[in-house]
């Protein structure tokens, strides 16, 4: 862990790694880097996010999209009648 982290975030890693050891878990998914240094330190191996394999079939697939016209700029012109307070009933 380096001297920037706060004393809350090193007490939630390691109330995450004690729970872990509880329930014997051997692997822990974190893009973390102090919890997974302290997961490392315990037995515990850590996985970052990007080293899942995503199967194929759950990739997100691509859109057909349609061509369409180009959006016409904002009308940046003040209505009067939209700019008027509105009195209370």
């Amino acid at each position: 862990m380096n001297g920037l982290d706060t004393y809350q975030k090193r007490k939630v890693d390691r109330q995450i790694v004690a729970i872990c050891r509880v329930y014997g878990v051997t692997e822990l998914y974190t893009d973390d880097k102090g919890l997974a240094a302290r997961a490392r330190l315990c037995g515990i191996s850590p996985i970052a996010i990007e080293e899942v394999a995503i199967p194929d079939k759950a990739r997100q697939g691509s859109l057909q999209l349609e061509k369409h016209e180009e959006i016409p700029a904002a009308d940046n012109g003040s209505n009067e009648e939209e700019n008027q307070p509105i009195e209370p009933v």
